[in-house]
This record gives C-alpha cells, sequence and structure tokens, in this order.
C-alpha cells in the first residue's frame, strides 16, 4: 500500500523479521539509550529509482515513506515522541545524489560561491538553521524553479 500506515506496516515487518532472524531484538541508538543497534538510515535519493513518475509523485511518495518510517519508530518509543522528533535524529541524505542533482538542475559553468550553484552547495554547510534559511532566500530570489531541485534529489 502506498500509503503512511502500509509504509509504518512495512517498517515494522521489516525489522521484526530482522530480529527473528537475528534472534536478538532490535534497538535504535536514539530510542534506547544505547551505543549499540540502528543509528540511522542513509537514503540515496537517486531520481532513477523513481522512472516515470512525475516529480510531485515522487515527492508525495516521499513524504508518506518517511512518515511511516517516523511512525513506526514512534510505535516502539516508550516516550511515544513524535514521528518528525525521530526523522530528525534518523534520516541522513546522501551527499553524492544531493551534489549530483545540483550539477544536473544548474550547470556547473559558474561555480562562483554567490552563484546559484555555489549556494545550493552551500545548503550542506550551513552553521545554524538560521543561516540555512537566509541562504534559501538567496535561493528563492533567483529564477529557478527550486521546487523541482526539492523534489529532484
Amino acid at each position: 500500500m502506498d500509503t503512511t500506515e502500509g509504509y509504518r506496516l512495512a517498517f515494522c515487518y521489516l525489522f521484526q523479521t530482522i530480529s527473528h532472524r537475528l534472534k536478538k531484538d532490535i534497538t535504535w541508538q536514539h530510542i534506547h539509550n544505547t551505543s549499540s543497534g540502528f543509528k540511522a538510515v542513509v537514503l540515496d535519493m537517486d531520481s532513477k529509482q523513481f522512472a516515470g513518475m512525475c516529480y510531485k509523485n515522487v515527492f508525495i511518495t516521499l513524504l508518506t515513506c518517511f512518515k511511516g518510517f517516523g511512525q513506526y519508530l514512534e510505535s516502539i518509543d516508550p516516550k511515544k515522541r513524535d514521528w518528525k522528533w525521530h526523522l530528525k535524529r534518523t534520516l541522513i541524505f546522501c551527499r553524492v545524489h544531493f551534489l549530483r542533482s545540483i550539477d544536473q538542475l544548474v550547470g556547473t559553468t559558474n561555480k562562483a560561491p554567490d552563484s546559484v550553484y555555489g549556494r545550493m552547495r552551500a545548503l550542506l554547510s550551513c552553521q545554524s538553521r538560521k543561516e540555512y534559511f537566509q541562504l534559501c532566500d538567496l535561493l528563492i530570489g533567483k529564477e529557478y524553479d527550486l521546487n523541482m531541485f526539492i523534489i529532484y534529489f
């Protein structure tokens, strides 16, 4: 099922199966306060995985999957912290695909720090939320469809 509940169930079954096969309880470091167990999930975000889908559908599918994963973590959390709290502590996006998407979207002819290319790459090194949103405001002022970029990477 391509629904949040479908993804939540898929993650439940996946980790139950892993636990059963390993004959070991599955733990998450951020939930169970341990140094062992799962720490994060790396998402490669390669657009080729979604060949034939329009960008809007890709974005909706990703959000549905993310929320389902977050709800899975929420369901096993004794403190029942919000699914968004869990996603902030477990999702890691692949830097290679992010950078490749910038190259494909805006090209590589102007790599100056104040170019769209330079500013998009700088999103990876922001030191604060304020700095990140200031950079986003600069990018939004350009004539590029950044919504396409957000969905594309």
